[in-house]
């Protein structure tokens, strides 16, 4: 019989005013549109802690969901999460990243409930290491190549990674 995985739960370390889930100057006024953000930190395969994140949706990733809707054509995919070294703090007119360091193609994403889409990367445990303080999600023409695409969301997260650390980043978006 395995044991089950210890799993905590804990704020992060890293100063931010923005609350969970909700928008700051900007973002979403009607409250149409729920997001939370969380890390799942991983030691040597092992179940660390679980940190959710404030995060802001940015202008930008409003008005890409408008020109969806109003040419008719598909909503974007979030397609790549990007993590940087700047530490400044989310604003909803950020169109990128402070300093991107590190960017991934999202490795899956799912649909949940009616309105709910789950956006997952993994980052393994040679990938990205060092100083982490911000994370991003981009849309639209994004590609591999830091600062393309549109930066959807923004949020800060600290975090010293090295290569014996997985990280993986989960966004759920809910619209209702």
């Amino acid at each position: 019989m395995t044991k089950p995985e210890k799993r905590t739960t804990t704020a992060s370390k890293q100063p931010n005013p923005l609350p969970v889930g909700q928008p700051l100057e900007g973002g979403d006024p009607l409250g149409l549109w729920g997001f939370e953000a969380k890390v799942i930190e991983r030691r040597s395969g092992r179940a660390g802690r679980v940190v959710l994140l404030p995060n802001i949706i940015t202008n930008a990733g409003l008005d890409l969901i408008a020109e969806a809707l109003r040419e008719g054509s598909a909503l974007p995919e979030i397609g790549y999460v990007a993590v940087g070294d700047d530490n400044t703090t989310p604003a909803a007119g950020d169109v990128l990243l402070g300093n991107e360091v590190f960017r991934k193609q999202t490795t899956v994403q799912v649909a949940g409930a009616t309105g709910v889409s789950i956006t997952t990367v993994y980052i393994a445990p040679g990938e990205a290491n060092q100083q982490l303080e911000e994370i991003g999600w981009f849309a639209g023409a994004a590609t591999g190549s830091a600062d393309t695409g549109t930066l959807v969301a923004r949020t800060l997260y600290s975090k010293l990674k090295d290569n014996l650390e997985s990280i993986q980043i989960e966004r759920t978006d809910t619209f209702s």
